[in-house]
């Protein structure tokens, strides 16, 4: 998944961007630091750390040798980037606050230099995109210096992709020496291929069209990666827009996103839902939503039955999909703006009416309770909305999902297809599959 990204409190020795994802003239580069004793060696570190050679990240490799306690208290932390620069952070308080975290039960004898590591988290909260640490001094800093955005190595990459995407950047595979990279269209189809792999047997044995201007099973089955292209589109958009300082105009800016992330996916399901039609000769209208169609889909292909059980996962799953779908004939989703203990602004949320909490009250209860997939209770009558967790809570769910239901299809039905080979094409861009898989926090499909 791509975590939320907290912009920098103040930015006390410049006057550039709380946020790395800001646009205009005091635009800045992205902040990641990684203490190299929180690397696996895997792919996925080694695709970390090779994004310090790139121009618009800042990636600092720390350690606690990087970090010199003093006589008086303080502690200073220092270190060299890529390019040979030198920079220097001092921070006075540092036995106080080690000495705080003690009393508050932690331990610091659970692994070697990890007081000096949270001293890391410390210095990270006045201004750090994305920190990579060890679980423990992750578990201290969520709780103590959120403000340092604690992340694992693969959210930290996934904070990388969306932030060179947000600036028209696909590259993949880079290296001091050089870059590869993708278009934004081979980028984004290539991940939806990935999320629904059943797609190119569809696309194979689907019938095609009499001719190009004729609709077809085909047509409506290659439909259906292009939409989830265009929803991890509009994801990051809306990404984008939630990560920057909040005021109404990302707020504003990021619901219309959203919508096109909803219309999307439900675009996506609805076409999987005409060629079923097709591909059982059903009666009635097709759709998700008419319980006579998803029964008598039911009755042509057991395998569907769950989707025509109304209390099943998988119907809870399209119901908070399509009843925030269907707002678009109503009134847009207001927001509401969450405030700190302290009555300070920390970000905003969408505001959902009374009616459609009802409609949405069971599916949320059923598939893990409302803080599991981004909603909030507000009183008696509303509920909040967090759009960033609930894109990255569905996202991987309605691809599962739109997956399992196209796999269960028999498309012999549609006639003699015989043993015609089908599946991925063999282009060396899929060779680098899991690189585009962690740029865009996607986590491999089972």
């Amino acid at each position: 998944m791509i975590p939320f990204v907290t912009p920098f409190e103040r930015e006390p020795l410049t006057k550039q961007d709380r946020s790395a994802f800001q646009r205009g003239p005091t635009e800045r580069r992205l902040r990641v630091w990684v203490d190299t004793g929180a690397l696996s060696g895997d792919s996925i570190s080694e695709a970390l750390v090779s994004f310090r050679h790139h121009d618009q990240i800042d990636l600092a490799m720390l350690s606690p040798e990087n970090v010199a306690l003093h006589d008086d208290g303080g502690a200073a932390l220092t270190w060299e980037d890529v390019r040979g620069g030198t920079h220097q952070s001092g921070f006075v308080p540092a036995r106080h606050n080690l000495q705080a975290l003690q009393n508050l039960g932690y331990d610091f004898n659970t692994e070697p230099e990890v007081a000096r590591r949270c001293l890391i988290a410390m210095f990270a909260a006045r201004g750090c995109d994305a920190l990579v640490t060890t679980p423990f001094v992750a578990a201290i800093a969520s709780r103590m210096y959120s403000a340092c955005n604690p992340v694992s190595q693969a959210e930290a990459l996934a904070t990388i992709g969306v932030f060179l995407r947000l600036r028209e950047d696909f590259v993949f595979r880079q290296s001091a020496n050089g870059r590869v990279d993708a278009g934004s269209s081979t980028f984004y189809q290539v991940l939806a291929a990935d999320l629904i792999p059943e797609s190119w047997r569809w696309g194979r044995l689907c019938p095609g069209p009499e001719n190009a201007f004729h609709p077809s099973p085909r047509g409506l089955a290659n439909a259906i990666p292009a939409r989830v292209a265009r929803s991890l589109r509009a994801r990051d958009r809306a990404l984008g827009q939630l990560f920057r300082v909040p005021t109404t105009a990302t707020i504003d800016e990021a619901l219309f996103y959203f919508d096109g992330f909803l219309m999307s996916w439900v675009a996506a399901f609805d076409a999987a839902a005409r060629v079923l039609h097709s591909c059982y000769q059903l009666p009635s209208r097709p759709s998700w939503r008419f319980e006579n169609w998803t029964k008598a889909l039911a009755d042509a292909d057991a395998g569907y039955v769950s989707l025509a059980t109304t209390t099943s996962p998988e119907s809870d799953v399209l119901q908070l999909l399509y009843v925030l779908r269907n707002l678009i004939h109503e009134e847009p989703l207001k927001i509401v703006g969450m405030l700190s203990p302290s009555g300070n602004l920390v970000e905003y949320h969408a505001a959902i009416s009374r009616p459609d909490r009802d409609r949405l009250a069971s599916s949320i209860g059923r598939l893990g309770g409302a803080d599991a997939l981004g909603f909030g209770y507000l009183g008696e009558d509303g509920l909040s909305l967090d759009l960033h967790k609930y894109i990255e809570t569905m996202l991987p769910r309605l691809a599962s999902i739109l997956n399992k239901l196209m796999q269960t299809a028999r498309l012999e039905n549609f006639g003699a297809i015989g043993e015609l080979e089908w599946g991925a094409p063999r282009d060396p861009i899929w060779d680098s599959l899991e690189r585009f898989r962690g740029l865009g926090g996607i986590e491999r499909q089972s």
